[in-house]
């Protein structure tokens, strides 16, 4: 799986996934999220749970288009920002 490679790849390179500034705020942002989809019902829920999913993947792309790929130097994980994550 794609889990499995990532992992694979961060151990064979060394690294330690962090926290960060955006990762932080992601996280204390998710339990409003889940709050705010746990009060609704039906249609209510599909709409709330579409716009939010549709947000946060419109954030990743970003996230991956001017963060990541930019500052990455190593070209395996340049690779695997371009070819799979993104």
């Amino acid at each position: 799986t794609f889990e499995s490679r990532q992992t694979a790849m961060a151990a064979q390179k060394n690294l330690v996934p962090m926290d960060n500034a955006h990762s932080a705020q992601m996280k204390r942002n998710l339990p409003l999220t889940l709050d705010m989809l746990r009060q609704q019902t039906g249609q209510n829920f599909d709409v709330m749970y579409i716009v939010d999913q549709i947000g946060a993947h419109k954030n990743t792309l970003f996230t991956i288009d001017t963060s990541l790929l930019p500052t990455t130097r190593d070209p395996d994980m340049q690779a695997m920002l371009r070819n799979e994550v993104r």
